[in-house]
């Protein structure tokens, strides 16, 4: 049974406009996807930003494992596990092309016909003119030697301690001098070449021996060739076919048509990259459909639906059968499936909520991704921050008293079903949480001291654990319930005695004095009383409101500063807050936004949205709009359309 696990990756509406363009696979199990403008870490479920704004990128991984960022105007990143971000290394400068890395971590970079090798490690770079035209790409053969196309053929080089050798006459007899694609089969050390014109062939690297493979059955031009197994490669044509090539004879069979799944939209595809995991599953980078995943696995289905309300009873066995489903930014739904299965040269499509599941050849390991205090994520190195590295590698977590309601996100990279694995924790000695397919720990008011959190993912089919993780946190008490603080009462009590004491003798004494007939009688006089505590209320908000005024154009007031100038602690200023209006800080910003919103839509007639959202520190215009509709129940377009109704009318 083979199927294929199509998906458009929609991520916050980000990912509509981009061209994704690299895929990779880290040691933790997580996949890497490169779009023209940003990076994001893909899990099963959800896609975690990471880098933006890049333009002309690679994706890579070194002979560490290590995964990079190339652009070519000569920035270099790497992603550090530690603290959880890419971070970034001086590159080279400004280059045309990104050819490859190679298993000595040297990057290779093209302008026009010169050679740019820089190791990031060593901080050399390395410059080479060729003198056989313009340089079109590289490929890795071993620790030094190389293939190198250029617009006068194919060449291997030696690269060795900074010198750069031509060791061969040119491989392709002339034939191929528009190169866009090289595959190494290391099994059969045969070279298979992509050339714009000649088409496909191979380069037999045992017998120095080079010919041509007739693609005349393909069903378009080849877009991208990878290595499948030891006894196959694969061909990906641009309209999303993908045949499979024996390398013996080179004879070569459909393997899976993706336009089946779309077959009532016609698109037009751009097969960017191919990636072939350790599963043999392939993931196939298509602008502007995204990535789709294709696994053939044994399965048998004695019942099937065609889309036509037909049944059909068969028990299919040795048949090609195609099973796509849909993730989204949020989650994927394998029980939501479409099928495609070629029985006796014939395509039935058709959909099917119950059908057998794939078990994972090895269930994912569990991390603690993310943590979030008072809805705000934390970093770590950042000023204050109680983390000082990623919370994945972080064993004691150490908090303050106001620290003590936070949010911690585990998750576990699974992509055949993720919802076969669900999440449950507990704290201490207490009870394992009800199992969730969520991986959110929300601890709310810890008391101070030792607290170990254990999280667990289990089989949602069986409930037998599979990974745990745990780690132990320490509530820091406030400063009134420290040692220090306690010695200081004790003195203070010690004062306090003493000073009753002395006042309760002053009182004998005085109280032993006969009282004089004469003494007056004295007359209260009349107080004149106010609300001193309402009348600070009203000032401390008018200064909070103040406060926001001032830094209406910002994104995000920081809380902190406010509470400074306040001459108040973060906690202090919090709970004010929350007393006087039943919102945190960050809700009632959020609140007096909103309702400047409203002012400026009514009171402004030509006034555009985007000026409002910028007014008010909204740099996303689509955000802003969300958060209007969420407060308002209507969107600031539809508002402004309403009242300028009822003020016309």
């Amino acid at each position: 049974m083979k199927y294929i696990l199509w998906f458009t990756m929609i991520m916050m509406g980000v990912l509509c406009n981009a061209n994704t363009c690299n895929i990779k696979k880290d040691t933790d199990g997580f996949i890497w996807i490169l779009k023209d403008n940003s990076i994001n870490r893909y899990d099963g479920k959800h896609l975690k930003l990471y880098l933006s704004d890049l333009k002309n990128a690679s994706l890579f991984s070194d002979n560490r494992n290590r995964i990079w960022v190339a652009t070519t105007d000569g920035k270099l990143f790497y992603y550090d596990t530690f603290s959880d971000c890419y971070k970034a290394v001086k590159g080279i400068g400004q280059t045309e092309q990104i050819y490859t890395i190679d298993n000595n971590n040297n990057f290779w970079f093209g302008i026009r016909n010169e050679l740019h090798i820089y190791n990031p490690d060593m901080k050399k770079v390395y410059q080479f003119k060729l003198n056989y035209g313009r340089v079109l790409t590289v490929l890795p053969l071993s620790s030094d030697k190389y293939f190198v196309a250029t617009s006068s053929g194919l060449y291997l080089f030696r690269f060795s301690h900074g010198v750069m050798t031509c060791i061969s006459k040119e491989l392709s007899r002339g034939k191929c001098t528009h190169i866009t694609q090289l595959c190494y089969h290391s099994e059969s050390k045969k070279l298979f070449i992509e050339d714009e014109e000649a088409g496909l062939s191979v380069y037999e690297c045992t017998i120095n021996r080079f010919s041509t493979i007739n693609t005349r059955s393909f069903s378009s031009s080849i877009a991208c060739i990878r290595c499948f197994d030891e006894e196959s490669i694969l061909a990906i044509t641009n309209n999303a076919m993908v045949y499979r090539l024996n390398i013996s004879d080179y004879n070569g069979h459909l393997y899976a048509d993706v336009n089946l799944y779309s077959s009532d939209v016609q698109y037009i595809h751009g097969i960017r990259d191919v990636w072939v995991d350790e599963r043999k599953r392939i993931w196939l980078v298509d602008n502007p459909l995204g990535i789709m995943v294709i696994d053939e696995l044994p399965m048998k289905c004695n019942w099937m639906q065609h889309e036509q309300k037909t049944r059909l009873q068969a028990e299919i066995t040795d048949q090609r059968l195609h099973r796509i489903y849909c993730i989204n930014h949020q989650r994927c739904h394998p029980e939501k499936g479409t099928y495609i299965a070629n029985v006796s040269g014939t395509s039935l499509v058709w959909h099917s909520r119950s059908v057998s599941k794939k078990s994972p050849e090895k269930y994912p390991s569990i991390y603690l991704d993310e943590l979030i205090i008072h809805n705000h994520r934390i970093y770590p190195g950042e000023k204050n921050s109680p983390l000082k590295q990623s919370l994945r590698h972080t064993k004691v977590l150490p908090l303050s008293y106001d620290e003590n309601t936070f949010t911690i996100k585990a998750v576990s990279p699974a992509f055949d079903y993720p919802s076969d694995l669900v999440y449950t924790w507990k704290l201490g000695n207490g009870e394992w949480s009800e199992p969730s397919t969520e991986g959110n720990i929300t601890c709310t008011n810890l008391s101070p001291g030792k607290h170990e959190l254990c999280v667990r993912t289990l089989s949602a089919e069986s409930g037998e654990p599979i990974d745990q993780r745990n780690i132990l946190i320490m509530v820091r008490p406030p400063f009134w319930k420290t040692s220090g603080a306690y010695t200081i009462y004790s003195f203070l009590s010690i004062l306090l005695g003493l000073g009753i004491l002395k006042r309760t003798t002053l009182k004998t004494k005085v109280d032993t004095f006969p009282e004089t007939e004469d003494k007056k009688e004295e007359t209260p006089k009349e107080i004149s009383y106010t609300n001193p505590k309402k009348n600070s209320d009203i000032e401390f908000m008018e200064k909070v409101d103040q406060l926001i005024e001032e830094n209406l154009t910002l994104s995000k007031i920081n809380i902190n500063k406010m509470a400074g100038v306040m001459h108040m602690s973060r906690t202090s200023f919090y709970n004010k807050v929350k007393t006087l209006t039943h919102q945190s800080p960050q809700e009632y910003i959020h609140n007096y936004k909103m309702q400047r919103a409203v002012h400026l839509l009514s009171a402004e007639k030509d006034v555009r949205i985007s000026e409002i959202a910028d007014a008010l520190g909204f740099a996303d215009l689509k955000y802003f709009r969300l958060v209007f509709k969420k407060y308002h129940g209507v969107s600031p377009s539809d508002y402004k359309k309403q009242h300028d109704k009822e003020k016309n009318g």
